[in-house]
């Protein structure tokens, strides 16, 4: 339950960091699919790093290529966040702010079931023998 709070804390802070940058950049732009796709560029850095220094730092050993498995893990979320992206664009007349809170809720339930079994977890970080 702490590592969850930790990465709800992270993931919050970093949620917000892209949620302002969407939405600067689709004010900006008018195009809802590039504000989405630059935002979330720009947030992968800040998300691994601290969600390896913060959320998931207490891992005893940690494998030196995990950011490997981040980046699947990052691409399929992100590729969930685009599916609901392009059905709200195209079925709802929601403004793009409101859907992108709502790609935001769904890339952050996907990347942390995923980030928690496959990049941070103490199984696939340990040795075996």
């Amino acid at each position: 339950m702490r590592r969850f709070m930790f990465f709800l804390m992270v993931g919050g802070a970093n949620t917000v960091l892209g949620l302002s940058i969407m939405f600067i950049l689709n004010a900006v732009s008018h195009n809802p699919y590039f504000a989405n796709v630059a935002a979330y560029v720009i947030c992968f850095f800040s998300s691994f790093w601290a969600h390896d220094a913060i959320t998931f730092k207490d891992i005893e050993e940690k494998r030196r290529w995990r950011i490997i498995p981040y980046v699947a893990v990052y691409a399929i979320s992100f590729l969930a966040n685009y599916l609901v992206l392009t059905l709200a664009l195209n079925f709802t007349a929601w403004p793009a702010e409101v859907i992108f809170v709502l790609t935001s809720v769904v890339f952050a339930i996907t990347s942390y079931g995923l980030s928690k079994a496959f990049v941070f977890s103490k199984k696939t970080n340990a040795h075996t023998n």
